[in-house]
């Protein structure tokens, strides 16, 4: 499981996932090009997230995607019009290091997850329940899916 989240929410998620599986790492995305803020909190240049999993399903990949942190440009809020659309790079990165050969997302946003999993020949399966979300999400999986069959 891959589950990102604010500061304020890493003892809740860690306390969920403790017990569930075997292992957790707490990770780090570090933005190079993070948004500013108007709510009066730290600036967010450092989104957190945490990869849980069993015995058998350990982190996958080369070493350098087997770091803790990560940076990577985050993309902007024009680009999709969602606030936490997730870097193309990014998402790679975490599918490369997940074990297995389905992938799931229960708040598939405008898809990032999706063209990931589409791009590393996974299986995904994507909720989202905001209609505008879910359309921009499916064409960008099915954009990923295109170029796939175009480049076998």
């Amino acid at each position: 499981a891959v589950v990102f989240c604010h500061n304020d929410q890493v003892p809740g998620v860690s306390a969920s996932l403790d017990g569930l599986f075997h292992r957790m790492a707490l990770l780090i995305w570090q933005k190079t090009t993070p948004m500013p803020v108007a709510n009066k909190h730290y600036f967010p240049e450092l989104e957190i997230y945490f990869h849980a999993w069993n015995r058998g399903y350990h982190p996958q990949g080369e070493l350098a995607d087997l770091k803790r942190v990560f940076a990577c440009r985050s993309r902007a809020l024009k680009d999709f019009g969602h606030p936490t659309v997730k870097p193309d790079e990014l998402m790679n990165k975490i599918i490369r290091n997940v074990a297995g050969q389905s992938i799931s997302d229960p708040f598939m946003g405008t898809g990032s997850t999706g063209v990931a999993a589409v791009r590393a020949g996974r299986t995904f399966t994507g909720i989202e329940h905001n209609p505008t979300h879910f359309a921009t999400a499916c064409a960008l999986i099915e954009a990923a899916w295109q170029e796939l069959q175009v480049a076998t």
